[in-house]
């Protein structure tokens, strides 16, 4: 690095050299040289524009906020940034909607357990939601898994595992209002795994854009007009890029 610093600094120097030594052997041509064109890179727009990044960082941005990697490496590219942002604000409103219609759902199904079969689901597994739906009461199961030989599924008849429906076509419709809300359950994992997929493809992209990204961080060029013999002439440019 120090090495570096060492070359930059020597470049820097370099002009101020040839003005000094200009100055002293032959004033006009000192004042020709002084009034020749000299372009450097650090007012140019471009290098304004451009900052060192970071890809890591951009990655890491991005992972946490899909979009704000974009935003980091150049405002150039917010459009696509806005873009991955959007898609990740939709995909948490998704999620809280779908969770929150089904908690709704859950509970109109365990208010309609308690009026047509007489049984609190609340804090029942799974297994016993099945049953209910599937059997018109405690002895309907209970016979089938005797009949059946599975006599570790079958259930002791009491006040908690007792239910009865009182209609056929309630039981039926319990049933499709427990698959109401074990399909918008499942929508969940698929909302999160494309939350993950913006992420993983918003950090990428910012990570390979922030890769790409060359800052110049400087460039000189020095031109002397020629002289009625030819005589003198300098050309001085160097660059540095990261």
């Amino acid at each position: 690095m120090n090495k570096y610093l060492f070359i930059l600094g020597m470049l820097f120097l370099l002009p101020y050299n040839v003005c000094g030594q200009l100055k002293a052997d032959d004033p006009g041509l000192y004042n020709a040289f002084v009034q020749t064109d000299s372009d450097f890179g650090l007012s140019s727009p471009s290098f304004n524009d451009a900052n060192e990044v970071s890809p890591v960082g951009a990655l890491l941005r991005s992972v946490v906020l899909p979009g704000w990697g974009h935003f980091y490496v150049n405002k150039a590219h917010q459009t696509r940034g806005l873009i991955h942002l959007g898609t990740d604000l939709a995909l948490i409103g998704s999620y809280f909607g779908i969770s929150i219609h089904a908690n709704r759902l859950e509970k109109n199904l365990q208010t309609f357990a308690a009026q047509h079969a007489g049984t609190s689901i609340g804090n029942r597994n799974r297994d016993y939601l099945l049953s209910i739906a599937e059997f018109n009461s405690i002895e309907a199961y209970n016979d089938y898994q005797e009949r059946s030989r599975n006599w570790d599924k079958i259930y002791e008849v009491n006040s908690i595992n007792y239910w009865s429906w009182d209609d056929e076509k309630n039981r039926l419709s319990f049933l499709r209002m427990d698959t109401k809300v074990q399909d918008n359950r499942q929508q969940l994992p698929a909302v999160i795994s494309l939350m993950v997929v913006n992420r993983l493809i918003s950090g990428i992209g910012a990570f390979t854009l922030a890769r790409n990204q060359s800052t110049v961080v400087n460039s000189l060029s020095l031109h002397l007009p020629h002289t009625v013999d030819n005589e003198f002439g300098i050309v001085a440019k160097y660059s540095v890029q990261f």
